[in-house]
């Protein structure tokens, strides 16, 4: 005989089990579309621009990626100050007084993958006193740091692999819950009635 609650109880069941699943493949996809797509070969030029006027650099001014390298900036007339940014803005430096004593611009990149992680400047100034006029030109120079490489998919692919396993776990306890505890009509009928004392 059909027992109506036990198929309610085995649809519910059903219906968590798919919208486990449908949770695992919508992981799945971000897991492997987040992976990053682009990386820069070894001697590939950074985007780099000079914030005085947000005018781009030169190619030649442009750090190579992974190669130490420097270069010499000509100075505006008008600039009191300068800074650089990196990638279209995503890595941005402090901003430079551009004083008679400035010497160069020491700027360093750690990088790993053909990815740039973290950038640190720091301007160098002669031994000499300040006055108001500025430097004609300035040296940039590009220190690139590498640093070891840990991949991101790694810790990705361990993860799925632990919400997988805890998922298939979860859903075969509650199908095998529901298969033991699934009566039929007259099992229910009997049991409900056994309990309850007879007096002659």
């Amino acid at each position: 005989m059909f027992n109506s609650s036990s198929s309610s109880r085995f649809l519910g069941n059903f219906s968590l089990c798919y919208r486990t699943v449908r949770l695992l493949c919508l992981f799945l996809v971000f897991a492997i579309f987040s992976a990053p797509t682009s990386a820069y070969r070894m001697g590939e030029p950074v985007d780099t621009t000079l914030a005085w006027d947000s005018q781009p650099a030169f190619l030649a001014q442009m750090p190579r990626f992974a190669i130490h390298s420097q270069t010499q900036i000509q100075v505006p007339s008008s600039a009191h100050f300068v800074t650089l940014s990196l990638e279209d803005g995503l890595w941005g430096l402090p901003a430079i007084k551009l004083t008679s004593s400035l010497e160069r611009l020491v700027v360093e990149l750690v990088y790993s993958a053909g990815a740039i992680q973290a950038i640190h400047s720091e301007p160098v100034y002669r031994n000499e006193q300040e006055d108001d006029s500025k430097p004609a030109f300035f040296t940039v120079e590009y220190r690139w740091i590498e640093e070891p490489h840990v991949t991101p998919e790694a810790g990705q692919t361990i993860m799925f692999l632990i919400v997988v396993t805890v998922s298939v776990w979860i859903a075969w306890a509650v199908l095998m819950s529901t298969e033991g505890s699934t009566l039929s009509a007259e099992q229910i009928h009997h049991s409900s009635f056994s309990a309850i004392p007879k007096y002659e």
